[in-house]
């Protein structure tokens, strides 16, 4: 799946947030976090990855996704958003995969 956010200028908000429907953090690795359907153990999660804030300079920067009750946020810190060049991309790794063994239990 291919899923980016372009700014032309400056975001007036310092995150990214989208709906994961029907959604449940099953575990967190170095890549990101994996999330499946509510409804189906059977159904693979998919990862929903770190992102790459690239500005117009290509200076790089990594966001971690945040999972809070179905919805994935990525969050841009105001001193990168406020000393990038635009246009800037946010672009996240998103991809069914099979899902790994070892993943960190996200209730603790």
């Amino acid at each position: 799946m291919a899923l980016s956010w372009s700014y032309a200028s400056r975001p007036t908000l310092d995150r990214v947030s989208f709906q994961v429907d029907a959604a449940k953090l099953v575990g967190v690795d170095a890549r990101g976090l994996w999330v499946r359907a509510k409804t189906s153990a059977t159904v693979p999660a998919f990862l929903v990855g770190t992102a790459v804030w690239v500005d117009a300079k290509g200076k790089r920067t990594v966001i971690r996704p945040v999972f809070d009750h179905g919805r994935v946020t990525y969050v841009v810190p105001q001193k990168v958003l406020a000393e990038s060049a635009y246009p800037a991309l946010l672009d996240p790794v998103i991809s069914q995969e099979f899902e790994p063994e070892g993943l960190v239990d996200p209730s603790g």
